[in-house]
C-alpha cells in the first residue's frame, strides 16, 4: 500500500526508502501498486531537455516542448473531482518551484507527501491539500500505466 511509505526520510535525489524527494516518493509509490519500471521523471527530463538547470527544463515543460514519459498519461488539469482520482496518481503542483513539484495519491483519500522541512513523507487529507495547493497552484493529474517501461 502507498500508506506503507509513511516516513521515508526526505533526501534530495533519493530513490529508496532509505531517503527520497518527491520524484523518489513517486517511483517507491507506482512500485508499491507493482508498476516496475516507472520511468524516473527528473532523468527523463534531463534526457528529454537536453539541460541540466531548472530554468531551462522549466521553459521546456511548460511551453510544452518536452513531452510527457513513455506511460504518463495526463488525467487532467486542475481542480479534477476526487472522485476521477485513483491511488498511484500523481499530482504536480507547487507552481512558484521551476518544475513543480509532485504528490501522489494515496488509498482512502489521502495524498502522500514529502518536504524538506519536514524531512520525511506524510499523509495529508485531500481537504488539507486542496486548502494548500490553492496557494501553490497545482497544474496537472497524471496517471502510469501498469508496467510503464523505463
Amino acid at each position: 500500500m502507498i500508506t506503507d511509505l509513511i516516513g521515508v526520510p526526505f533526501e534530495y535525489e533519493g530513490r529508496t526508502r532509505e531517503g527520497a524527494d518527491c520524484v523518489g516518493l513517486v517511483l517507491l509509490a507506482q512500485q508499491e501498486l507493482g508498476r516496475e519500471g516507472v520511468v524516473d521523471l527528473w532523468a527523463y527530463f534531463l534526457e528529454q531537455a537536453g539541460a541540466t538547470d531548472w530554468e531551462a527544463l522549466a521553459t521546456g515543460w511548460h511551453q510544452g516542448l518536452v513531452p510527457p514519459p513513455p506511460g504518463w498519461t495526463p488525467v487532467g488539469d486542475w481542480p479534477l473531482p476526487f472522485v476521477e482520482l485513483q491511488p498511484g496518481d500523481v499530482i504536480e503542483h507547487d507552481a512558484k518551484l521551476a518544475l513543480a513539484h509532485v504528490s501522489t495519491m494515496a488509498e482512502g483519500g489521502w495524498v502522500l507527501v514529502t518536504s524538506r522541512a519536514v524531512g520525511a513523507s506524510y499523509l495529508v487529507s485531500w481537504g488539507e491539500f486542496c486548502a494548500r495547493a490553492k496557494a501553490t497552484a497545482p497544474s496537472r493529474v497524471w496517471r502510469i500505466s501498469q508496467g510503464a517501461a523505463a
